[in-house]
């Protein structure tokens, strides 16, 4: 009852406050970290335990973790393949304001930058595998709502009427209180009032912002992005890092889109991959070449999706192989994904013997 009250005489001061000015520019950048599908990681895919080449581009997160607990290409088999990103200047952005970031075109590409790491060890063989990626998103503002300046004004229009209510109730609170001056409202005093005011108005505040950052989270998890990323990839014959060796670099470019605006369910996506390999036996290289096209269905917890992809054996033979997958990304908690898949590679093509994968990976992502 009390805050349907508050919420009341807030709407009748709504005309009273009006015309106070408020710019959400000098808040804190940290409190807008959203919660859209953990992206893949590339130092992940460079492993090559994933047939599908194609990068899944997203927000980037203070921390993501990635790992392939099952997957099956000629049987059931449960490699050792792990995975960490992290974006450094996402996690030295505490004190960073919204102003800096809209206005610092430089700061908004490190923003969205990450780094990852990954490694995998074959358990029968001992071979292991080292990789590290970079990835940057260079499109995404309209999914972006640290930059949609209306937006943000309108879900914070609200702030400076509750900061003008809490003059006023703080004045009368001291009133009530016998604290006529400054000295007498000591530093208990102040954390006595500023315990009643969070009791009060501070809790709508809070959900108004929470209420718009999740509509926005829900109608925006497809909205058009683009993420561009680099792979390095390292082989040894055994454990030891030592006899590592280079085995490929691998460079992703990645569009994602919908049909419409106002369409909340559909995305597609569509990938290019390439990559320069090197055999462990010779210093034969080769150059591939991978192109995508990934269309999901669904909403921001959970979507299923289809997938075709053509991928060079080498630009000198001319060779192609196809695969088709099927899968679905599902949250698990708040920070949880599992997602999985089952196809069949080489459909198409006769170049190369026809086979069923299939695939069970886990994210994890540390955003707040």
């Amino acid at each position: 009852m009390r805050r349907i009250i508050v919420i009341l005489f807030l709407v009748s001061l709504n005309t009273v406050y009006a015309q106070i000015p408020m710019s959400p520019d000098s808040l804190l950048l940290d409190k807008f970290l959203l919660d859209f599908t953990v992206p893949d990681i590339p130092a992940f895919k460079a492993l090559g335990t994933d047939p599908s080449t194609i990068l899944r581009p997203s927000d980037a997160k203070k921390f993501a973790i990635m790992m392939a607990p099952f997957n099956s290409g000629r049987g059931i088999t449960i490699p050792q393949s792990f995975a960490l990103e992290a974006a450094p200047w996402k996690l030295s952005s505490k004190n960073v304001s919204l102003a800096t970031y809209r206005k610092n075109s430089t700061y908004r590409l490190l923003y969205n930058t990450s780094l990852s790491l990954g490694t995998l060890r074959d358990s029968e063989t001992s071979a292991s595998r080292l990789a590290m990626g970079i990835r940057f998103k260079i499109l995404g503002k309209n999914a972006d709502f640290i930059t949609q300046a209306k937006l943000l004004d309108t879900t914070y229009n609200t702030l400076a009427k509750v900061e003008n209510i809490r003059a006023k109730m703080e004045d009368e609170w001291r009133e009530k209180n016998n604290i006529k001056d400054d000295e007498t409202y000591t530093k208990e005093k102040q954390e006595e009032f500023a315990k009643y005011f969070k009791s009060t108005l501070d809790p709508i505040l809070q959900q108004s912002v929470s209420t718009s950052i999740e509509k926005f989270n829900k109608e925006n998890w497809n909205a058009a992005r683009m993420d561009v990323a680099i792979s390095w990839l390292g082989a040894s014959p055994d454990s030891l890092v030592k006899e590592m060796s280079f085995r490929s670099w691998q460079s992703w470019v990645t569009f994602a889109t919908r049909p419409s605006p106002n369409n909340h369910h559909t995305q597609f996506l569509l990938g290019l991959t390439s990559s320069l390999n090197k055999k462990l036996t010779d210093t034969t290289r080769k150059f591939n070449l991978a192109a995508n096209v990934r269309w999901y269905e669904g909403t921001k917890d959970f979507h299923g999706f289809m997938e075709f992809q053509v991928k060079t054996d080498s630009l000198m033979n001319k060779k192609a192989n196809t695969l088709i997958n099927l899968g679905a990304e599902i949250r698990v908690l708040q920070n949880f994904w599992i997602v999985f898949s089952g196809g069949v590679d080489n459909l198409i093509s006769s170049e190369f013997k026809r086979r069923f994968i299939s695939g069970l990976n886990l994210k994890y992502a540390f955003n707040k």
